[in-house]
Parts: structure tokens; C-alpha cells; sequence
């Protein structure tokens, strides 16, 4: 049987700081992230990456990867019961690109259709106004995705 079960968000992810100093200046980032979730055995994992580039030239650029397990179907599902021929999609991917023109937190809505239903994204968090560090990260929320089962 075919059922659409939900996923709960990733956790905000935040990638590391590779180069220039820690502040976007109210230049962008350039952000572009990829997600792929997987099953191993009953549990669902989401991998992710993510990478904020600044786009006045001055360089900054936090970049990253990261798993985590966003369901385990025998735990959570309960009335669910996988068989030998319980299946899913092997992979679903999704992609996000956007440049972030302001200061505020931004909901970047996915692909009709896709897997990702819309993402949180914060990059520059004041402009340069203030010495300090931009902490970037990103958090992705998920359409249903369908699993078939042995009922």
C-alpha cells in the first residue's frame, strides 16, 4: 500500500566559515544548498550542504555538509509494518538557489512538486553596519514524501 508520510525539518544548519572574515557587509550571500534523503533500513536520513558565498568580491564564504535522521518509520509509525517488499524511492533530491538582498531571515518556497516545500535561510544579518560576525545557516521543510508499505 502507498501511503504520503511526513517529515520533520532538518535542524538549521550552519556551515563552516572557510575564507575572508565572517561578514557578508551587506553583499549578498549567494546561496546555494542541495538535499538528498535516503533510507537505511526503516529510518529516513537527510544530507545536505550548503554554501553562502558574499557577492560584492569581498570573498566571504561559509560551506558545508551534513546527515541526520529524520525518521525512524517502525518508531514513529506505529501502525505501520515493513515486509521484505516494503520499498520507497531510493534517493529524492532537491536544490535552492537565491541571493539574499537584505538583513532579514528569508522563506524561500521549493519547486511545485519537489521535495523541499520551502527552506529558512539567513545570511547577512546587518549590512557591515556593525563589526561582527554573520552566522549563516539554512533549514529545509519537506512536502509528504510516499512510501509503500506491507500492511
Amino acid at each position: 500500500m502507498e501511503k504520503l508520510y511526513p517529515l520533520k525539518p532538518t535542524q538549521q544548519f550552519y556551515p563552516a566559515h572557510i575564507s575572508k572574515d565572517r561578514e557578508f557587509g551587506g553583499n549578498g550571500p549567494e546561496v546555494y544548498a542541495t538535499v538528498d534523503i535516503f533510507p537505511v533500513g526503516s529510518k529516513i536520513y537527510a544530507t545536505y550542504t550548503a554554501r553562502f558565498l558574499e557577492t560584492g568580491g569581498g570573498g566571504t564564504l561559509f560551506d558545508g555538509a551534513d546527515t541526520e535522521e529524520l525518521i525512524d518509520v517502525k518508531k514513529e509509525i506505529k501502525s505501520i509494518r515493513l515486509g521484505a517488499d516494503a520499498s520507497w524511492e531510493s534517493m529524492l533530491s532537491d536544490d535552492i538557489s537565491f541571493t539574499d538582498k537584505d538583513t532579514s531571515e528569508n522563506v524561500v518556497v521549493g519547486r511545485r512538486g519537489g521535495l523541499v516545500n520551502r527552506a529558512r535561510i539567513q545570511g547577512d544579518t546587518n549590512s557591515g553596519l556593525f563589526s561582527g560576525n554573520d552566522d549563516p545557516f539554512i533549514q529545509f521543510f519537506f512536502n509528504p514524501i510516499r512510501i509503500l508499505t506491507v500492511d
